[in-house]
């Protein structure tokens, strides 16, 4: 099938969990799969697993950094100059830690604020022209039950003071709900 005809998603996080069986899905009902991996590597023993049982679909591994705001701007770059449609973009990548220890991206943002906020944010801003050129696309956000309860103090969003009291489980269940926030 042409590329500029199949229905196109772009699943983050596509290599592992829910965004593996995502993948799946979106296979199942015929789009051709952007998977959106940190990884290469275990992007392609994922999408050679599901050739297996999906022998003709159109799988492409293009990798992205959800914590890194230069990386999503390449990928998105990739993105715009490969594709002519995106029909869905699913925001699936994440961390999770069980610990205390805080963690900046590269560009200096709260690692689970980062990855679970403004990555998703800024790669749909930088891929919204080819979404809203496709007819009926939709931007999807994965979270999780834990964004229950979630109060986010927004003097300090990026929980810079005493972290180590809160730790990594109120940092993302912080996160979930913000990510959910944003749309």
């Amino acid at each position: 099938m042409n590329t500029k005809q199949q229905q196109i998603a772009i699943v983050t996080g596509a290599n592992g969990g829910i965004g593996k069986n995502y993948t799946r899905m979106m296979l199942d009902d015929g789009f051709r799969v952007v998977m959106a991996v940190r990884n290469e590597v275990a992007g392609s023993l994922v999408r050679d697993e599901l050739l297996q049982s999906h022998p003709d679909a159109a799988i492409d591994i293009l990798k992205v950094d959800m914590s890194s705001l230069s990386s999503i701007k390449a990928f998105s770059k990739q993105v715009k100059e490969k594709y002519s449609r995106i029909d869905v973009l699913a925001h699936n990548a994440g961390v999770y830690f069980f610990d205390n220890e805080r963690r900046e991206s590269t560009d200096g943002i709260e690692l689970n604020l980062a990855v679970h906020v403004v990555g998703p944010y800024a790669l749909t801003i930088q891929l919204l022209p080819l979404l809203k050129e496709t007819q009926g696309s939709r931007v999807i956000t994965m979270s999780s039950s834990e964004h229950h309860g979630a109060k986010i103090d927004l003097r300090d969003i990026q929980i810079k003071e005493r972290f180590e009291e809160q730790g990594n489980m109120i940092a993302y269940s912080r996160s979930k709900w913000a990510g959910l926030g944003w749309h």
